[in-house]
């Protein structure tokens, strides 16, 4: 109530509100431990509370290193945006939707992720023996460290003491034994997660190939039998033992009347090849479930050899005189000596050439000469062919040389065809 200097008195009521903001929130950031990979969110942990009941809502401020990050408002960050040794902060600031009250804070630093692996796998992908097996790995570390491994191997289930991104199967495995390897990876500060390999099974190791010879090397049609020999004995790295199939073929025909010499089906009779055909044996190894690689020789038979031993024909005689009958040639047979490769022809009658020398320049062809030196050296030649076993065509040929000491001889060629 109020009164005025005369007296006079009134009275008024009006009613105030006074709003009170709300209280701070309590906030965590989620992972309180984040690596590089991970996005950032904020967690309510205790709601802030508005003294008059009013509805409460939430404004979000993040701080990257005391910077505020402008681009990020809500309740996330992407982890696209850290980085490692960051410092990340968020505010929640709540509001009543007339005042602002005071921010909930919280804060972490961007720490180390551990590398990871997408994949490991074994190669060779068929593995024996001997082999050597490579772990291959495919990583990525999320900060750009360099990323190292270790490995631990399993044979048949069991961890060998070998190390390192290789095993050797001359050491640690053979044929059927199930082999794995697990690999964890590190980037010099965290390790990631371990991966393992599927596992692989050691293969049968199949024999090498052996060494196959033909002998005689050079057979005679109907003298000599064919014998395929085993001269080089195959291996089988498993240590399995080595069975020997042979095969035989004529030309590209197949052969199955093989006889047994020294090993089943390793001999073919003489009576069976004839002058010309070409011969081959096939050797393959087996060791009980692979064969291994062939071996093979060949040879091609050749014809029974001729002796031409005795006395030939040459149908008519060959007779001839010059230089005043100091040259005389008289004959119509030859007696040939056969010392394949060499042989010598004889002339039987008066005068030259007498014997003559040489060898086969084929299996039927020959060249015998007889050469008389003097001032003029007489030359005396027979070529001739085999054309069968009581056969021989060919020309004799006397030649002169020593100019006018020849006295009118000259030189003459005679052909004939001998018989035996």
């Amino acid at each position: 109530m109020a009164t005025d200097s005369t007296g006079l008195s009134g009275s008024a009521t009006a009613t105030l509100q006074v709003n009170q903001g709300p209280s701070a929130p309590t906030v965590e950031i989620s992972p309180a431990s984040p690596g590089t990979d991970d996005d950032l969110g904020v967690v309510i942990r205790s709601e802030s509370v508005d003294p008059d009941g009013d509805a409460v809502s939430y404004s979000y401020r993040w701080y990257r290193d005391e910077v505020e990050a402008t681009s990020w408002t809500g309740t996330t960050v992407d982890a696209s945006a850290t980085s490692r040794g960051q410092t990340w902060r968020v505010e929640v600031v709540p509001s009543d939707g007339s005042a602002s009250g005071a921010a909930g804070s919280d804060e972490v630093e961007i720490g180390n992720t551990a590398p990871t692996l997408s994949s490991v796998s074994l190669t060779p992908t068929s593995a024996y023996t001997n082999d050597t097996l490579n772990a291959n790995i495919g990583s990525a570390d999320a900060d750009g460290d360099s990323v190292s491994a270790s490995y631990t191997w399993t044979v048949n289930g069991s961890t060998v003491s070998a190390s390192g991104s290789t095993l050797s199967g001359v050491s640690w495995f053979d044929k059927g034994d199930r082999v794995a390897v697990t690999v964890t990876p590190t980037d010099g500060t965290d390790s990631g997660a371990p991966l393992t390999s599927s596992t692989t099974t050691v293969l049968n190791s199949p024999p090498t190939a052996p060494g196959a010879t033909i002998e005689p090397a050079d057979p005679i049609e109907g003298e000599d039998d064919l014998l395929c020999e085993l001269d080089t004995s195959s291996t089988d790295a498993d240590g399995d033992s080595i069975s020997y199939t042979i095969t035989w073929s004529n030309g590209s025909t197949s052969y199955g009347d093989a006889l047994t010499t020294l090993r089943d089906g390793d001999t073919v009779a003489a009576e069976d090849t004839v002058d010309g055909e070409v011969w081959t044996c096939t050797i393959t190894p087996n060791d009980g479930e692979t064969d291994g690689a062939s071996a093979s020789d060949s040879v091609t038979i050749g014809s029974a050899e001729v002796d031409y031993t005795g006395s030939w024909d040459i149908g008519s005689s060959i007779s001839h005189s010059c230089a005043y009958g100091l040259v005389s040639i008289n004959f119509r047979y030859w007696l040939i000596s056969d010392l394949y490769p060499s042989v010598s022809l004889t002339s039987t009658g008066s005068g030259q050439p007498g014997t003559m020398s040489g060898s086969f320049t084929s299996d039927s062809s020959i060249e015998v000469s007889r050469s008389i030196p003097g001032t003029c050296t007489e030359t005396y030649t027979v070529t001739g062919t085999f054309l069968d076993e009581n056969t021989l065509q060919g020309t004799f040929t006397a030649a002169f040389s020593g100019g006018t000491w020849c006295f009118g001889c000259t030189t003459t060629i005679w052909d004939f065809t001998a018989t035996r």
